[in-house]
């Protein structure tokens, strides 16, 4: 749809990215391929073990790290939520 994003995330064992909030409310999906993942939403920790996914939607900033020994990989899709009607 317009405005989604897409990208393929690989990390380094010990490597984190960080996205800033968001002006508008977003939907991420994080499915992991390879690796395990520490995904940090609202200051809670999420472990992502491969095939396992996680969404979730708000404005907060988001955390990914790897916790593993080797690269990780992954998949974010990112859709901008609509804003209610009026």
């Amino acid at each position: 749809g317009q405005g989604d994003a897409f990208y393929e995330l690989r990390l380094a064992a010990d490597a984190a990215m960080l996205w800033s909030v968001a002006v508008h409310a977003r939907r991420v999906h994080l499915s992991v391929a390879r690796g395990t993942l520490e995904v940090l939403i609202e200051g809670q920790p999420h472990a992502l073990h491969p095939r396992e996914s996680l969404q979730f939607e708000g404005t907060d900033s988001l955390s990914i790290r790897n916790v593993g020994t080797s690269e990780a990989q992954s998949f974010v899709v990112i859709r901008p939520v609509p804003a209610p009607a009026r």
